[in-house]
């Protein structure tokens, strides 16, 4: 996929309902050049708004539950999350690294290990979000803590 544009003023895009026909299968995933912009309202689509810019990301064999079915077969990532109140977080994903750098995180890298769960385990879409939900919990913990690691070691020495 490539130039991809989506804007999205509703919650409603995550109750998914169950298909009619079955899962499309790619062998190999590739995004460049998409964005996904998120507004909590669309009485007031600035307020609260989410824009995720991905430049590049390569994922394994997929099976489309859901859109977002290829993050969890992720092979590499470069991305940027523009948040509220002018905050940016860069994204990098490589050899099971994540790297987030931002105005969140500070400007050095936080850097963490990372392995998604495999994707078979989810046997539905509903499934499938449970379980991308509870890997972005857990990917965020992870960056909290390794960054107050981070920040702590650095005022120790």
């Amino acid at each position: 996929m490539r130039g991809t544009r989506l804007e999205i003023s509703t919650a409603a895009l995550f109750r998914i309902k169950n298909p009619k026909r079955p899962p499309i299968h790619a062998h190999h995933v590739v995004i460049d050049d998409a964005v996904l912009a998120f507004a909590p309202s669309a009485f007031a689509p600035n307020l609260g708004r989410i824009e995720i810019t991905i430049e590049h990301a390569e994922s394994g064999e997929t099976v489309f539950r859901t859109p977002l079915s290829w993050l969890l077969t992720l092979q590499e990532l470069r991305a940027r999350l523009e948040l509220p109140a002018g905050g940016t977080v860069r994204l990098s994903y490589e050899a099971g690294k994540l790297a987030v750098t931002g105005s969140v995180f500070g400007s050095s890298p936080v850097t963490v290990s990372l392995e998604f769960p495999d994707a078979s385990a989810a046997h539905d879409a509903h499934e499938e979000i449970q379980l991308l939900v509870k890997t972005g919990t857990g990917i965020a913990e992870s960056l909290v803590a390794k960054r107050a690691t981070d920040w702590i070691e650095k005022k120790i020495h």
